[in-house]
């Protein structure tokens, strides 16, 4: 572990964009490291760039991006989402990468 908290926020940037640069901002204010992941699937990315793109979420689920938005529903896209996300974490994590996250809004 660093002295600089790394807090990792995940997010889906194509509606969520604005808000995760405004609390990456206010992590770095207070003097720590935020890590933007973005898990947005349908709309392109905007207000924030991440740190770890909607494509390598997807691609840490074992499967691609236009694969996901293909996956029958939103609801099975998001799912899909989710099994990346929860592998980035855990890779994050494992490594000493990360020590928190904040999830913001959304499924």
């Amino acid at each position: 572990m660093t002295d600089t908290p790394r807090i990792a926020l995940i997010a889906t940037l194509d509606t969520k964009g604005d808000e995760v640069a405004y609390v990456r901002d206010r992590v770095r204010a207070l003097g720590g490291r935020a890590v933007v992941i973005d898990s947005g699937i349908l709309g392109e990315p905007s207000g924030c760039e991440p740190d770890v793109s909607r494509a390598e979420v997807a691609e840490a689920a074992g499967h691609d991006l236009e694969e996901m938005r293909g996956a029958g529903s939103r609801g099975a896209a998001v799912e899909l989402m989710q099994a990346g996300v929860r592998a980035v974490i855990d890779r994050l994590w494992g490594e000493r990468s990360i020590d928190g996250v904040l999830c913001i809004g959304g499924a």
